[in-house]
């Protein structure tokens, strides 16, 4: 039986391994193994281990999922570098307070293993998960589900959407614990009938093909923001989106003009939306707005053929 320290180390490096599940490494297998066995090591343990064993995990996923933080914290928070890895930190020991809750309702209130693998494991997971997407603003960011866009689990996304996914990746982790029971065989069959799911065509084309085509500036975040750099980002834009004529459908990316709609919206947006028109294109665009009391939004605007609208 391992001692406490062990499991909290196994946990730690499977979470930090889980990282390696989500793009650009894309290795969807990994979450199932990780997520085993975090549910292994769950298994006989007090509620406050379990407890500190879903931390540890959180830690190792969030830590290493959301290090990068720091360098956004540093950059435009104006804080030293050693106070913004700091900050960073805290962060991800907030977020891995969520697994850690899980591990400690599971093992504090239900009893019975196969119960507890199957039912009580998975269905805590998946809650804590959804809360963490909205809970105190909310932060969905490395939710399971999403790792699973290249393997057979992703057949689940159009009827469960990505909760759904997490479920059936962690029924399958937990059936992997019960390999020798019967129950394994689950494991395989929640695959499969996943790669079932992605043989159905859930779509339908509506109306017929259309060329788009995508405008990214790549401007140095540290020179995005700064008013000598509007217009010549505004130029780029313009001229770039300018010389695909053929493309019904033109997208700049989020917040790519970087001033507050009302402040160009007579010297740019109105001459953009009718050059847009006149040329029978639409134009999707990133720029931020602000209300009459000064809040501040970050939508999505349409211009041109189709006319304006806001999202």
């Amino acid at each position: 039986m391992l001692n406490s320290a062990y499991r909290g180390l196994i946990a730690f490096v499977s979470g930090c391994l889980t990282v390696l599940s989500f793009a650009p490494f894309s290795q969807g297998w990994i979450a199932l193994l990780s997520l085993a066995a975090l549910f292994a090591l769950w298994r006989g343990t007090t509620p406050k281990q379990a407890f500190g064993i879903g931390w540890a995990w959180g830690m190792g996923c969030m830590g290493l999922g959301v290090f990068w933080l720091h360098n956004s914290i540093a950059q435009f928070g104006g804080v030293s570098l050693p106070l913004a890895i700091l900050l960073t930190l805290l962060f991800a020991a907030g977020l891995a307070l969520f697994p850690a809750l899980a591990g400690w309702l599971a093992r504090r209130f239900f009893r019975g293993e196969v119960r507890q693998l199957l039912l009580v494991y998975p269905a805590l997971w998946v809650l804590l998960e959804w809360l963490r997407s909205w809970l105190f603003t909310g932060f969905p960011w490395l939710t399971l589900g999403y790792s699973q866009i290249d393997t057979p689990l992703a057949g689940y996304a159009p009827l469960l959407g990505v909760y759904g996914v997490s479920l059936m990746l962690a029924l399958a982790a937990a059936a992997l614990n019960l390999w020798r029971s019967p129950w394994l065989l689950l494991a395989p069959l929640i695959w499969l009938a996943g790669w079932g799911l992605q043989q159905i065509h859930w779509t339908t084309p509506d109306g017929a093909p259309f060329t788009a085509t995508l405008v990214q500036a790549s401007i140095p975040q540290e020179k995005k923001w700064l008013p000598s750099q509007l217009r010549p980002t505004l130029e780029f834009y313009v001229e770039t989106s300018k010389a695909h004529p053929d493309s019904r459908l033109v997208i700049w990316p989020e917040t790519a003009v970087p001033a507050f709609a009302d402040r160009v919206e007579k010297s740019f947006l109105q001459p953009l939306d009718t050059y847009f028109r006149d040329q029978s294109q639409d134009l999707l665009l990133g720029v931020p707005v602000r209300d009459a009391k000064g809040q501040a939004y970050n939508p999505l605007i349409s211009l041109g053929a189709s006319g304006r609208g806001r999202y």
